[in-house]
């Protein structure tokens, strides 16, 4: 029996543990490093002393989160709009030949009135139309004023009605309440041609990304507490200056990576849930190396925390660690803006219980290239200036 011979390889040769992220010659490999997570590794890494009372935090986040949320009141007016709004396209859809230049192929309701994440004082829902043909800035135009005048026939103060026209959409305000239409396409109407006049992809694609956003949290998120935590991170970005360039979908993708408990289908309690999405951020999961959420909606993958330029990013971490060490020392209502004596930018040295907490600082500088190019040409006009000296003494010699 012969042993079959398989292709040796050089002893010098350097050991790659992963074969398929080798470059090739094509620049470094990429190395990303999945963020260090306490509950994932809660068996290697045991308690040295008792787990934390998170019974203060829980009624802290609970009687948080009863401010934040609408009132009925407006609740009811938003929903009374949006029935509104939606009668008037219904009968459009009906009534249409297909031949007009405004023609609608569907609605779809879209933002956190329809995710039922929406917050006090947010009385703005949120639609996506999608047109037989690519949308233009008049047939946009066209609908909202069809929609103006079905809204005074249902006997609304014409006073009260405001619309707002742009190029990705148009706003109907009545009173206090809007409703956002953002205007879309289906995606066969990408292959016809570009005409002046017409929306930008940018603004298609970001209507088509509203949709497939939420039908993702239809399916997703059905727990309670989860959306608890979106409500609870979307005040914190509202107020404290390293959150704020958090997107409502970032924040969505996070509140879902939070709450679920590893492992299982469960959910975790919101005081561990909220403790362990500020851990995340302290511990670099939205830093350039790492590789943070997946985007589930796109095709490629595409990592959420990408679209945020390395200074927010950091400012993010430096934001999450300084809340974290607030949190260490019971000071959780300085996060929350239950305590207004203490600053929540998080700028400044904090005296929290007698305790003195130091705000993380950034090390992150950004490069000026306008210096680098100035020092650049410094250095070639001295070049310039000492061949010219020397060609001189040349000369004289």
């Amino acid at each position: 029996m012969h042993r079959g011979r398989g292709r040796r390889g050089r002893r010098d040769a350097p050991y790659h543990p992963h074969p398929r992220r080798r470059s090739h010659g094509h620049g470094p490999p990429r190395l990303a490093h999945q963020a260090f997570d306490l509950w994932q590794a809660e068996e290697f890494f045991p308690r040295a002393g008792p787990s934390p009372d998170n019974d203060a935090l829980t009624k802290a986040l609970i009687a948080r989160h009863t401010q934040l949320l609408p009132r009925p009141s407006q609740q009811t007016q938003v929903t009374d709009l949006v029935t509104k709004v939606t009668a008037i396209m219904d009968n459009l859809i009906v009534l249409q030949t297909g031949h007009e230049e405004h023609a609608i192929e569907e609605l779809r309701p879209v933002g956190n009135h329809k995710q039922g994440t929406a917050m006090v004082n947010d009385q703005c829902a949120e639609l996506v139309v999608l047109f037989k043909v690519w949308p233009t800035v008049k047939c946009i135009e066209k609908l909202s004023e069809l929609i103006v005048e079905n809204l005074r026939e249902m006997e609304v103060p014409s006073g009260s009605i405001k619309m707002t026209n742009d190029k990705a959409g148009f706003t109907i305000q009545v009173e206090t309440c809007q409703v956002r239409c953002h205007a879309s396409t289906l995606p066969e109407s990408w292959l016809e041609p570009t005409l002046p006049g017409q929306v930008e992809v940018r603004d298609i694609e970001n209507g088509l990304a509203y949709i497939r956003h939420t039908r993702w949290f239809e399916e997703n998120v059905t727990q309670t507490g989860t959306r608890m935590l979106i409500r609870l991170l979307s005040d914190i970005g509202s107020r404290i200056t390293g959150f704020k360039h958090l997107t409502p979908w970032m924040l969505v993708l996070l509140a879902h990576q939070a709450s679920l408990a590893p492992g299982r289908r469960d959910t975790l309690p919101i005081a561990q849930a909220f403790r362990r999405a500020m851990h995340l951020l302290s511990a670099g999961f939205f830093l350039p190396s790492s590789e943070g959420i997946t985007d589930p909606c796109e095709a490629s993958a595409y990592r959420i925390h990408h679209a945020l330029g390395f200074e927010k990013q950091e400012l993010l971490c430096c934001a999450a660690q300084t809340a974290m060490r607030l949190l260490s020392h019971g000071a959780h209502s300085e996060i929350l803006g239950m305590n207004q004596d203490c600053s929540v930018d998080f700028e400044a040295t904090m005296n929290c219980g007698g305790v003195i907490i130091s705000p993380a600082v950034c090390v992150y500088q950004q490069e000026d290239e306008n210096a680098e190019r100035k020092n650049g040409d410094k250095k070639d006009t001295n070049g310039q200036s000492e061949e010219q000296a020397t060609a001189v003494e040349k000369s004289q010699a």
